[in-house]
Order: C-alpha cells, then structure tokens, then sequence
C-alpha cells in the first residue's frame, strides 16, 4: 500500500496533550481565535493567570488538526528565550544538529510544512519575539498562537484577550443560570468528584459562588474539586480568601496553578518596579476607576506619564481590564486579583496615603457635580454612577479612621445622587451615623448634613424626621448668620407643609415660603428664588387659587429663561399647563404641556422627565384624554421603577389607574388604586396620593359607583395584596415590561 502523505502522518504525531476533562463553553473565543488565524500569522492570547488561556488554545490547535499538523509547546519553565527553539524542536521530534544554531536546524526543517504551533507562556521571556518573528519569516506555512499574560508587542501580532467565564446576574432564573459558561464548568468539574450532583436545589448558591469566585476557570475548577464533601452553600460559607482556594489532593495542577495566590505572585513578579506600585495602589478602587482617577490616587507628584505607562503593562498582563463604557473607559480589576493588591498595598506601608487620596478624589468629584437646584444639573451627577462601589468604601474607611469632616462633606454632597438613583436607606444610613457622632464637625457643615438627612426623609415620606432635620438645620443656619441657608431650610419645611392639603397648613407653608423668598432675595440666591415662586404656585394651585397658581408658575418660568436655567423650565411649565387647563383653558394647556415634556426631554434628565410625565398626564386625564395619560404615566412609572422612589412610582400608579376609569375599566382602575396605596403603605409613608387630591377622589368614587355592591372592596383588596414588582407589571403595557424583564435578566 501507498505510504500516506507526509502531511498526515506528522498529524498523527503531533504532541496535543490528552485531556481528560470536558472543554466547556467558548464556543464564540473557538470561532474568533480561528477566524484571526485564518487571517494572520501571529496571534497571542492574553489574560490573567487561572482565565483559560492555555486551554482555549488546546481547543483551538484541537479544530486546527483537519487542515494542519499543530504541536503545543509548554515553556513555562524556560528563563531565557534562546531556549525556545530547542523546546520546539523536541516538541516536534527534530534531532539537534551539532554543526547548527536550534533556531537554523529548526527552520529548515519546519520551513515546508503547513504547521499551528502554540507556545504556551510566554509572558517571562522578554524577547520572546526575535526567534519567533524570525521563524515565521521563514517558513511560510507556520502559524503561532501564543498564550502570554502580556502581548509580544511585535508588528503583525493580533492580540486576542481572554475574559473570564459568563456568570449570571443576581436573581436570574434557572434557566439562565444553566447557560452560563461559569455555571456549567462548576457543574462538569463538580461531577467528576461526585457523579450524582445537579444543580436542583443548588441554583442560587452555585451562581453565587461563580460570581464571587469572578468566573474565573481556575478558581471555579478548585472549588469544584471539593464538591465531594461541600455542596456550593455549604463551600461559600466555608470559602476561605479566594487567592488561597488550594487545589483537592493528588492534583496534576503545575505548581503555579495550585492556588490562585500561586498565579497571581507569578504575574506579580513579572513586574517592574513603578508597575508593582501601582498594581498595589490600585487596590483601593472598587468596581473601577477612570484613568483620571487613576492619576490622581496612584501617581506622585509628576509621575502622571508613568503612571499611564504602569496602567498598559497592568492591562497588558491582564492584571487590570480595560472596559468600554458610556461615560468613557474605565480599568477594574476583578475581585480575586484585588484581594492580592490589597495585601501588597498593605505591606507596602502606604495602606493610609492612597485611601486618603482616593477618598480627596471622589469628594473632588462629587462636589464639582453636587447640584445646587434644578432638574438639568441630573446630568452632573451621571458620573458618580459608575462609582458606587468606591463612594460607599471610600465612606465606610473615613467613618472608621477618624476622617469625619472629609466623610460628613461627601455625604452632604451626595444627597441628591442617592435621591436620583433610588439608594434614600443607603444614602440615611450615612447621614444619620455622622449626625449621631459627637458634635466634631464644623457647624456650617452640619447644617449641610442636616439639609441633606431632611430631603432624603423627606423623600421617604418619613416626614416627621425630615422637620426636626430642617429645624434643626435652621437654628444652625440662624445662629451662623446664613440668609440664604435659612432660607433653604425653610424651604423644606413649607413643601412638607404644604402636602397635607389642609388649609392651615397651606397658610402655615406660604407664610414659611414668603419668609424664605426674602431670605433668599437677601443673599442674592437668584435660582432659590426661581424655586420659592414656583412653590408658592403649588401651594395656590393646592388652595384651588388657579389664576394666582399660573401667574406664579409664569414668574417663575419666565425667571428661569432669563437667567438661562434650563433646568427649572419644565417643573414650572408642567405645573403652568395643570393650572392653565384648571383655570378654564384646556387648549392652551395642551399646548404648554407638550412644550414642558419637550424642555424636559432636552435636558437629558430622567428626573426632570419622569415629573414633567406626571404633570402632563395629569394634563390629560382633566382633558379626558384616557390613552395619553396611560401612556405618559406608564413612561414615567418605567423610570421611576429604575430609581424606586416609591412616592413617584405610587402616583404614576394612581394615575394609570385614573386612566383605566375613564376608559371604562373600573376594575383595573380600583385594583390599581389598592396598589398604589400598598406601595406608600409598604414604604411607611403617607397612603395620600401626592399629585391631585381632588382629581384624585373624583375618578376614585367614580370607579366605586361603576363596581357592583362588594366588587369595589374586592377588587381594591386584591390590588393591596400586591407587590411592588407586580403591580408595576400589571400597570405597564406588556411590551414595556418584556423589556425590563429580560433587562434584569441579562447575564454580565
């Protein structure tokens, strides 16, 4: 018989190492690395140690088979890269020539054959590229795909990174627990050690454990070699510092593998020495920095290029990740690798130096973003929502290491942030501790911190807090002198006056907000006095005053335009359009009201947009319009199901519910109003709806007499069973709530 090809018998010696566990997941990194194969002759993996890199390019050398002879070639051992041709040689079966230099013997040899090489780790041999570049110059037919925690940084080189595993986000149902890469690399592993394990009755703990193990493959396969005797629950509860997660016994790991403290001191001491300093200073980010901020906490003085420079090698070594964001790229290091940094931090003595400038560095930020007044300024504090991971470690290290003034000053200017993103608790939780200390903070900065604790109780609806916060700020204020910090208290005081629409308290509120309008003319405050007008309109729209409510809202309005305060334009033209229509002029509100949610839109705001929303449905349902209201309150209630503010998210309910009783729905209509009354109930608020009162008792009585006797209770009771989630399913249409579901169901 013929010989077969030359071809196809080096096929069948080349040395691909038999593994005798299951490739899971990757199919997308098969499809990608193979296709930049196709195209280029270089390719490197990259990434930190324990990702995958080695065993995604033995699956890749693995498909490469059907067309090319492929050998992988191990060279971890190896210090000098004059060795890695004689390690190809061996790998490849070609005798050394005594007579020749390896990398000679080795071209010639290889120079005709149609070959896939993987030379795996690389990232200790600097130089490592010369005998590469050399030998592919030579012979044609060779590719290389190289594993490395750093790129060789040679022209023609195509870098391919290697992320972690897909782990599920929290709360995702089992189904997509299933699918997740993380998840079923657990499972395989866990089944090798112990052949009856499922995930039935493990779900939740199994995702857990993947994400906090950050998808990891190393980590997640130690773990999994405990299966045996600890199932995932009884594992996390057990789980010691992830980098000392040891191998099970009897493991074939390399001895850099048996731990990923193990991986990560090999990366580390690859290093040089300005990168190891800012690998340790790094440590105090949590879920990521700028690069700004990153010059700012790491670098000393005139070290900012370095610092850069340290930043690519960190990225390069696959230490720190790059990541594409809206707001511009930010570096993060996963959870395991910063365990490591924050030991080397520590013992680098300068623990204290780098988490006070990291602390300096958020208060920088939020305070050139802290809003003194106004919709439009929701936009300055879009930046802050990348960070909270760091404000809330940054102010957990202040309040424990007797940095009070620097803590109560990042919290004062928070107050709105934590409003806007729905974090009220998080955001009293703060306040409150400082406030509860000894009285060491300066008194112009409690006052601060006690306005902040009052509009966040405020907003809570626990409003009996909220006036002993103002009042108290007051005195302050009062006692230091500050028109205009009274005035700002008092402003408080009067909203939460006001919103118990009895008459003495509206006569209480505008007799605060008259006071607070001369505080404010006197301190110069030019926007407060823009807010007092237009609060003094609701305080008259609330008494059924509409002319002198829309003259007011027009003051306002017009203020605001003059001084360019974007901002303040549609909270003053909503409230201008309810008032117009209610004073008898129901095109003309119209008009304006299309015209608010226009200067609402343009503003970029979701605060400004989900009030305006509300304003202008409340437009509609006095117009009798039931379709444009549903669909202006269901907008609104999407937005603030984001945020959780439970007042906004309560009247959009109301509203949505006003709108099923116009339409006819008198049944949906009461189910909703027993659940928007839950939802205040839940939150400990006041069960009175906040928008219309009067509007508000009309459709609601309605809605009773179109009920048969004892339907009205039933369906009202029904819809007071309810949770949050639900009815806020119930209230938006089905293709609004598809979306925000499988949102929260996305894996990351």
């Amino acid at each position: 018989a013929a010989a077969a090809p030359a071809s196809t018998a080096r096929r069948r010696v080349a040395n691909l190492p038999v593994l005798l566990t299951r490739f899971v997941g990757r199919g997308a990194e098969l499809d990608q690395v193979g296709r930049l194969l196709g195209d280029h002759r270089l390719v490197t993996l990259t990434g930190a140690g324990g990702v995958g890199k080695s065993r995604l390019a033995m699956a890749v050398a693995e498909r490469a088979l059907d067309v090319s002879e492929a050998a992988f070639v191990p060279l971890a051992s190896l210090t000098d890269p004059a060795g890695i041709a004689p390690a190809v040689a061996r790998v490849l079966g070609i005798a050394e020539d005594p007579d020749r230099p390896a990398l000679e013997t080795l071209r010639r040899e290889i120079a005709d054959r149609r070959l896939l090489l993987v030379l795996d780790n690389l990232e200790q041999l600097p130089g490592a590229a010369g005998p590469i570049v050399e030998l592919l110059g030579a012979c044609p037919d060779v590719r290389v795909l190289a594993t490395s925690r750093v790129p060789l940084r040679v022209g023609g080189e195509r870098r391919f990174p290697v992320r972690p595993l897909t782990v599920p986000a929290t709360g995702a149902p089992q189904d997509v627990v299933d699918a997740c890469e993380a998840v079923m690399l657990y499972v395989d592993r866990a089944q090798a050690v112990r052949p009856d394990f499922t995930l039935d009755g493990h779900v939740a703990a199994t995702a857990e454990l993947c994400v906090r193990l950050d998808g990891l493959p190393l980590a997640i396969e130690l773990a999994a070699a405990h299966a045996a005797v600890l199932p995932p629950r009884a594992l996390l509860d057990r789980l010691p510092r992830r980098i000392d997660l040891p191998a099970a016994p009897g493991t074939d790991l390399p001895a850099r593998s048996r731990t990923l403290r193990a991986t990560l001191e090999w990366s580390h001491n690859l290093l040089g020495p300005l990168a190891r300093r800012s690998f340790a200073r790094f440590a105090v980010f949590v879920g990521g920095a700028t690069l700004e901020a990153v010059e700012s906490v790491c670098a000393d003085p005139g070290e900012d290029g370095a610092v850069v420079e340290a930043l690519n090698v960190l990225v390069d070594s696959g230490l720190v990740r790059a990541e594409p964001g809206g707001r511009g790229q930010r570096f993060r290091m996963l959870e395991t690798v910063r365990e490591y940094a924050l030991e080397r931090l520590e013992d680098s003595g300068e623990g204290l130096t780098r988490r006070l400038r990291h602390l300096e560095h958020l208060l920088s930020v939020a305070e050139h973003g802290k809003p003194p007044a106004g919709f439009a300024d929701d936009r300055r504090l879009e930046v802050l929502d990348d960070e909270a991971g760091n404000l809330d470690t940054a102010l957990r290290w202040a309040t424990t290491a007797g940095r009070d003034e620097l803590a109560a000053r990042l919290a004062a200017a928070l107050y709105r942030w934590w409003l806007s993103t729905g974090r009220l608790a998080e955001g009293r939780q703060w306040t409150g501790r400082l406030l509860s200390r000894p009285h060491t903070l300066p008194e112009p900065l409690r006052a601060e911190l006690l306005l902040a604790d009052g509009f966040l109780a405020a907003n809570q609806g626990h409003y009996a807090e909220a006036v002993e916060r103002y009042e108290a700020a007051r005195v302050l204020w009062d006692r230091l002198g500050n028109p205009a910090g009274q005035a700002r208290s008092l402003f408080g005081l009067a909203a939460i006056a006001g919103g118990r629409h009895e008459p003495t308290a509206t006569a209480t509120a505008t007799g605060m907000l008259d006071e607070a309008l001369r505080l404010a003319r006197a301190a110069g405050d030019d926007l407060l006095v823009v807010r007092i007008v237009a609060n003094l309109g609701a305080l008259a729209e609330g008494a059924g005053d509409y002319p002198r409510a829309r003259d007011l809202y027009a003051e306002s309005m017009a203020a605001a335009r003059r001084r360019g305060w974007t901002g303040e334009i549609p909270r003053a033209a909503a409230s201008l359009a309810l008032t117009t229509h209610m004073a008898g002029a129901p095109a003309r509100a119209t008009a304006i009201a299309e015209e608010a949610l226009a200067a609402a839109r343009s503003t970029g705001s979701p605060t400004a947009v989900g009030f305006v929303l509300v304003l202008t449905g409340a437009v509609a349902l006095a117009a009798g319009d039931a379709a444009l209201a549903r669909s202006r309150y269901a907008e609104a209630l999407a937005l603030y199901r984001e945020s959780r503010q439970r007042v906004m998210i309560a009247d959009c309910l109301s509203g949505i519910a006003a709108a099923a009783q116009l339409g006819g729905d008198a049944e949906r209509a009461v189910r909703l109003f027993g659940a928007a009354h839950r939802v205040l109930r839940d939150a400990g608020l006041d069960p009175e709806p906040g928008v219309d009162r009067v509007q508000y008792d009309r459709q609601l009585a309605a809605a009773r007499r179109q009920l048969p006797p004892g339907a009205f209770a039933e369906a009202w009771e029904a819809g007071a069973q309810t949770t949050v989630e639900a009815a806020i399913e119930a209230a938006l249409p089905p293709e609004n709530a598809a979306a925000q579901i499988q949102r929260r169901t996305l894996v990351r």
